[in-house]
């Protein structure tokens, strides 16, 4: 006797959302990193180091692997470009820059000379900076600042941040994947398809603070 319950399907677990932060939350981490009084201890450059590091996320929107793992070499100041080379599954991609990383990215360059670390993003001793510290920094600026008071908000969130941020400024579901690395178009599935632009022109047109 056939089964009478093969034809059912059993129904599809609903899709959690990612949580994203406003651009009056960003703003609120984004300035955090000038706050001396929410760090007992500080090194030099630390502020422009955080600044520039939580600005990358939101306006490259880097994976945390691929944010530390970019060195000097990566950044075409003249043209505009940051080059990601340790992306996942070997994908490498280029990103135009928002106008918004040129000046933390001037400011922490000069603090950072003479160069004796190819690494972009550096601890206290001197060397790259790995994921526990990033993780440990990105936690206080978003407790100090309240933003993950009703949201969860991991390093994660600011890359979701950018891509809420493309679609906003008229990329398509095929720009926000290649900007993003993804390997197939349906991680990027969860933006609502808009007009195409090209990606540098989707690029200028991200919304910043401050």
């Amino acid at each position: 006797m056939r089964d009478p319950a093969l034809p059912l399907r059993t129904p599809k677990k609903p899709e959690v959302l990612p949580d994203v932060l406003t651009m009056g939350e960003l703003e609120r981490l984004l300035t955090a990193t000038g706050r001396p009084e929410l760090w007992e201890r500080h090194f030099h450059a630390k502020p422009e180091r955080d600044r520039l590091l939580l600005a990358l996320m939101a306006y490259a929107g880097l994976r945390r692997s691929e944010l530390l793992g970019v060195d000097w070499d990566d950044l075409d100041l003249s043209r505009r470009l940051l080059k990601v080379r340790k992306a996942k599954g070997g994908r490498q991609r280029t990103i135009p820059n928002h106008p918004a990383l040129a000046p933390p990215i001037v400011h922490y360059y000069a603090l950072r000379m003479p160069l004796v670390e190819r690494a972009l993003f550096v601890g206290v001793q001197g060397k790259r900076l790995n994921d526990t510290q990033l993780d440990q920094l990105f936690s206080h600026y978003v407790e100090a600042r309240g933003v993950g008071e009703r949201k969860r908000v991991t390093p994660h969130t600011l890359r979701h941040v950018f891509a809420s941020e493309l679609l906003h400024a008229g990329a398509n579901l095929r720009q926000i994947q290649e900007l993003l690395g993804h390997k197939h178009l349906d991680s990027t599935q969860r933006h609502t398809r808009v007009n195409a632009h090209e990606p540098h022109g989707a690029i200028k047109r991200l919304r910043s603070v401050g």
